[in-house]
């Protein structure tokens, strides 16, 4: 009989359960690993914050431009949320990396078709479309000056995570506004930056609020910090560690993983994402109901120009062929975008290719 220890197995259920009293249920893949010692968010509060953005040290290779042993202090990252019922949360590697991305080469593929081809409202296939757009995070390391009293790692160094437009788009304008000799206000060298003032106004939807970023400032420092903070390992009489190498925690799933997320049905979960390219406001409201989604901008005229001179060549040497083959003898409703020849069939043959997709 295998040997175990019954008080042993007992106490670690009663530490999990304990740690699931909010979340429950099979925990959502994030594209952040948290899992490892010392690590936990930033937690910004209603009202007035205060913040010491300190660089790190990059140890892979990942990041556009940025090798091993170079440094930096925010990660410019894609994600995709929001498209399944599960709440995953994953990088997109086509806006991080420039590699393809499973998500992205879904939502071109649904772009193909119309409303109507789905059996879908307009405006659930508009949020269908919007659940599959990558979002923009700004990711850095931060000490929270002004920690809440149940947040236990206030004070020592953080993962700030926040929607790049609300937070860090904020904060570099106001950084370059303060400039007086040219140069943008130096926030982040840890013996002369300076610590970052802001006030967070909280948004409320029903289950839930998000805050928006506003009268960002600086201030001088009251000590400054040794620059080998740039290193995890650093410890001091007041850190327990230096900065966590951010792209070190990067969750990377496999184009299979993905397939499989995906394979869910996305829900209608409020978002507090915003992208700066958009003009117009998305009106978040409950699941039960719809939700509100901006119009695409229309395209400049050159680009409409050239899109219909291309349909009407294609229309020009399309042929009648039978809609449920492939007239390249791929196999139909299988492998479409996998090949080099879809390319052509979706000019020369447009009917046939929404058929082959439907098939999918």
């Amino acid at each position: 009989m295998g040997k175990f220890n019954l008080k042993e197995e007992l106490q670690q259920e009663a530490v999990t359960n304990t740690n699931n009293i909010k979340s429950g249920g099979v925990k959502a893949q994030n594209y952040l690993n948290m899992d490892g010692e010392n690590r936990s968010y930033f937690k910004a509060r209603a009202g007035n914050n205060a913040v010491d953005i300190i660089p790190f040290t990059y140890t892979t290779g990942l990041m556009p431009g940025k090798k091993a042993g170079k440094h930096g202090y925010m990660l410019d990252l894609y994600v995709h949320k929001n498209f399944n019922q599960s709440f995953d949360k994953v990088i997109c590697k086509k806006r991080s990396f420039g590699k393809p991305c499973v998500i992205c080469a879904e939502r071109a593929r649904l772009q193909e078709l119309d409303a109507d081809d789905l059996n879908l409202k307009q405006d659930q296939y508009d949020d269908l479309l919007d659940s599959y757009k990558p979002k923009r995070r700004a990711i850095m390391n931060g000490i929270n000056l002004k920690p809440d009293e149940e947040d236990e790692n206030g004070g020592q160094i953080q993962i700030l995570d926040e929607v790049h437009y609300f937070f860090m788009a904020e904060l570099l304008e106001k950084a370059s506004a303060k400039a007086e000799t040219g140069d943008p206000v130096d926030y982040v060298d840890p013996e002369d930056g300076q610590s970052v003032l802001f006030r967070a106004k909280a948004k409320a939807f029903k289950g839930g609020k998000f805050f928006n970023y506003k009268d960002f400032d600086f201030e001088d420092r009251e000590e400054s910090y040794n620059e080998d903070i740039v290193n995890f390992e650093f410890k001091d009489e007041m850190l327990d560690h230096g900065a966590f190498s951010l792209d070190g925690l990067l969750n990377i799933h496999s184009d299979e993983e993905i397939e499989a997320m995906l394979r869910e049905a996305p829900v209608e979960e409020p978002d507090d994402d915003e992208d700066e390219d958009d003009d117009e406001e998305v009106v978040v409201v409950t699941q039960a109901k719809k939700r509100t989604t901006r119009k695409p901008k229309p395209k400049v005229e050159e680009e409409v120009v050239e899109e219909e001179k291309e349909v009407e060549e294609a229309v020009e040497i399309e042929v009648e062929i039978n809609t449920n083959t492939c007239p390249y003898d791929h196999e139909f409703g299988t492998d479409n975008m996998e090949t080099d020849e879809c390319t052509v069939c979706q000019k020369k043959h447009r009917e046939n290719f929404k058929s082959c997709i439907m098939a999918n």
